[in-house]
């Protein structure tokens, strides 16, 4: 019923031509994984011929998960009078954390926490993110990219980083990227891409293009389908590479991290992006960010273009030797 409803209002949008139109869901498909077991949820998808990947990547833009009051704001949660809320502080957390896991490992994923002052605030903070999804304006989260040190020891034997993560839980996805030639009348295209993204036979594919424009430079995605992206796989780029890169996205201490790792790059770089909401951070004198203890740090690469996809996908492309030495495992 809920994807009828969807595509309805879908196509009532379409509709409308002389204006935007931007569609907010309340629930996503993937809320009931976290009120059934595994075991039948994975049932209804096969049922329904659905997937974990393409509900999750390709059919939403962005997902903004706001993080239950009973996490964080516990005096808040028990003081609501809501008739629907029948769950105790410790099981709307438990259903909460399995709400953040379903959309674990889409690439416009917004954590809203109750570290702020109030409700309200929680709210600004949610609308200043649509914003920035929609392009309106910058928000207030931003991100930082780390080059990681490898470890010796994986404690997650299911991962092939080599890098030891803690105990929480994450979602493991192949990424394949290839540089094409590629021209648009929006500017002059900078770098265009195709990627192909997903688990277990699943993927989406998105079709990636930064161009400049009046001195600005704009980054662009949208979906496209598996014809399409092979028909743009014929307009490779061969001074490129096809960039490979396993990923692992978690969420620890109320981080969401994204960690990239390029086994067939020079190098073998393992990258980590994580989101920061710049107010806090502002609050905190702009102190150091306070990650989970198992990331080793190499270096902050966040605005280094020699660690940006189209320089680590060149054929030409060699890490530097004191990058070499800072990642090496122990």
């Amino acid at each position: 019923m809920q994807i009828a409803l969807e595509e309805v209002f879908c196509e009532i949008g379409l509709m409308v031509k002389d204006q935007h139109v931007v569609l907010l869901i309340d629930r996503g498909l993937l809320d009931g994984s976290a009120y059934v077991s595994k075991e039948n949820w994975q049932a209804l998808l096969d049922d329904t011929n659905l997937n974990m990947v393409m509900l999750r990547d390709a059919r939403y833009d962005a997902v903004l998960h706001m993080v239950t009051a009973a996490d964080g704001a516990e005096d808040f949660y028990a003081s609501l009078n809501n008739e629907a809320r029948y769950e105790s502080v410790s099981e709307a957390v438990d259903k909460d954390t399995k709400l953040r896991e379903a959309y674990m490992g889409h690439q416009k994923y917004y954590l809203i926490d109750n570290n702020c002052q109030d409700f309200n605030t929680k709210i600004n903070r949610t609308k200043g993110n649509v914003h920035e999804i929609l392009g309106l304006k910058r928000g207030t989260q931003f991100y930082r990219k780390f080059l990681l040190k490898k470890s010796s020891q994986n404690a997650l034997l299911q991962t092939i980083l080599p890098i030891q993560l803690g105990d929480s839980n994450c979602e493991e996805s192949q990424v394949i990227e290839t540089f094409i030639r590629y021209q648009s009348s929006e500017g002059k295209v900078l770098s265009s891409s195709i990627e192909k993204k997903g688990s277990n036979k699943c993927f989406t594919y998105t079709h990636k293009i930064q161009y400049e424009k009046q001195g600005q430079k704009i980054l662009k995605k949208r979906s496209i389908s598996a014809a399409e992206y092979i028909e743009l796989e014929q307009t490779r780029d061969s001074d490129m590479k096809t960039l490979v890169a396993t990923r692992i996205c978690t969420i620890d201490q109320g981080i969401y991290q994204i960690m990239d790792y390029y086994p067939q790059v020079d190098g073998q770089p393992v990258v980590c992006i994580i989101q920061i909401n710049e107010n806090e951070h502002q609050a905190e004198g702009d102190k150091r960010i306070k990650l989970p203890n198992y990331l080793k740090i190499a270096r902050d690469i966040t605005d280094l273009d020699e660690f940006q996809p189209d320089s680590l996908a060149h054929k030409d492309y060699k890490m530097s030797d004191e990058d070499k030495l800072a990642t090496k495992a122990d």
